[in-house]
């Protein structure tokens, strides 16, 4: 079934929170797609997404949303309105110093998958690859996360043009089974492509030993609230391989029980 489409110009400018949000490792985020076909945080057993929590509440009510959570929307003329976005290259940022001098960051796909399997790659490449490698959006750096990396891959070697060096690629781990995403995510693009895990919410320990050595930057993150999974600790991990391999790994933890009590820092910044 194919996708709905928004005419997005009937909602005006990008809003407030898509230019400045407070997720501590990006400036901006934007979404070429609203919705997502499922995956371990949204199913019939479990449902902890944040975007289908915010999609119950706004989805077919704000324009901004796709009528559900489960309906994946196009939102075309998104990504071109993101690149308009000032260079923040050179730039301090006050609320988070660790992105000072950076071009601006921009995280794509934080309310939806726009990998999912209804989204088809011309519109991928005309909405995302042509407004990230054109000159406005060449000034910034795009971050792209999908767990559907298989997917990503295709679409990568599907198009006839470079991947362009500035769209950043991950995936997101969340278990031990996970990880087998991250064989497909080191498919897309090619030798300058800049790759990243976001592991969170991390549910278990997991061993990125044999991954690490191919991966540029690693986020991790806990669940919080009162039901939250204890928050098992990879730092120790990364530190380990980064002292053996040269690498320049950064790592995160957010704020939740188990982080806490280990004393760590629960801001972006900590390059180990």
């Amino acid at each position: 079934m194919s996708p709905d489409v928004v005419n997005w110009d009937l909602f005006g400018e990008d809003d407030a929170m898509a230019q400045n949000t407070a997720i501590q490792w990006c400036d901006s985020t934007e979404n070429p797609t609203m919705g997502c076909a499922g995956c371990e945080l949204w199913n019939e057993q479990r449902q902890i997404c944040y975007a289908g929590i915010l999609h119950r509440r706004f989805g077919g009510v704000s324009g901004g949303y796709a009528p559900s959570f489960e309906e994946v929307t196009l939102f075309p003329g998104r990504m071109q309105r993101a690149s308009r976005r000032s260079d923040l290259t050179g730039k301090k940022r006050s609320t988070k110093p660790w992105l000072n001098g950076m071009p601006r960051l921009i995280f794509v796909s934080d309310m939806s998958d726009a990998i999912s399997e209804e989204v088809e790659f011309p519109y991928l490449e005309e909405e995302t690859i042509q407004n990230v490698a054109s000159d406005r959006g060449r000034r910034h750096r795009w971050l792209w996360l999908t767990k559907r990396p298989q997917r990503m891959a295709a679409f990568s070697n599907w198009l006839s043009c470079d991947w362009p060096s500035n769209l950043w690629v991950a995936t997101s781990i969340t278990t031990q089974k996970s990880i087998s995403r991250v064989k497909h995510l080191l498919r897309v693009g090619d030798d300058t492509t800049t790759r990243f895990l976001s592991v969170e919410p991390q549910w278990e320990a997991i061993d990125l030993e044999r991954w690490l050595p191919e991966i540029d930057w690693v986020l991790q993150g806990g669940e919080s609230g009162p039901k939250a999974h204890e928050f098992p600790i990879l730092g120790s991990l990364v530190k380990e391989n980064q002292t053996t391999s040269g690498m320049n790994q950064r790592f995160i933890t957010w704020r939740c029980p188990t982080a806490l009590r280990a004393g760590l820092t629960t801001e972006m910044g900590q390059s180990l």
